[in-house]
């Protein structure tokens, strides 16, 4: 039992140094924002899919936009037809 609880706790430090290593160097993201852990790498990555979605937002609202002008315009050009 001692030497299961010795390799759990070995492993278990391992995890954690993987995710925040004192060691490591502070790194830069695409953006300028410093990553010093997984962590700060996972933020960065979530931040980049919210401009992501965001963007895909407005090209959504400036397509259904461009619609909408493209409908009124064809009925008003229907209108002017049949006068």
């Amino acid at each position: 039992m001692k030497d299961e609880m010795k390799e759990l706790a070995n492993n278990l430090w391992k995890i954690a140094h993987a995710i925040r290593d004192e060691n490591a160097g502070y790194g830069k993201d695409a953006t300028g924002g410093t990553i010093n852990c997984l962590t700060d790498s996972m933020m960065g990555v979530t931040a980049g899919l919210v401009a992501v979605a965001r963007s895909n937002e407005l090209i959504a609202e400036a397509i259904s936009e461009g619609f909408s002008y493209l409908a009124d315009a064809i009925k008003e050009f229907k209108s002017d037809k049949s006068e």
